[in-house]
């Protein structure tokens, strides 16, 4: 697996790939590759937007902020979210290969509202 990121669980992020995209915050990073991990029996590499990166890629699960601020208002990413968890709860979250995500600075995090 490539060392292909420093993202962290809480870091807030956009997707490089979309101008003005939304925020989400970074909330599991698994053991797993872009290659390895499946949603709906396709791998996160073959997904639309992700051919530029390469498939041992480290995973990022992320949620947009204000889906995660509604379901844990308090969340401060202390910890990661399984999927599990996320899908009991009904919130809708993101795999992203991590080099697709650009880290958001602090100053930007606050005044976009996100809970860290």
């Amino acid at each position: 697996m490539s060392d292909d990121h420093d993202l962290e669980v809480g870091t807030c992020v956009t997707d490089r790939n979309e101008d003005g995209s939304d925020a989400a915050v970074v909330v599991n990073l698994p053991d797993k590759t872009v290659d390895e991990w499946l949603i709906n029996w396709n791998a996160v590499a073959d997904w639309p937007g992700n051919e530029a990166y390469p498939d041992d890629s480290h995973v990022a699960i992320v949620v947009f902020e204000d889906v995660l601020r509604r379901a844990w208002p308090s969340y401060t990413g202390d910890k990661p979210l399984s999927p599990a968890k996320l899908t009991d709860k009904g919130v809708s979250f993101y795999a992203y290969p991590a080099p697709r995500l650009e880290p958001i600075n602090e100053d930007e995090c606050d005044a976009r509202g996100v809970v860290r």
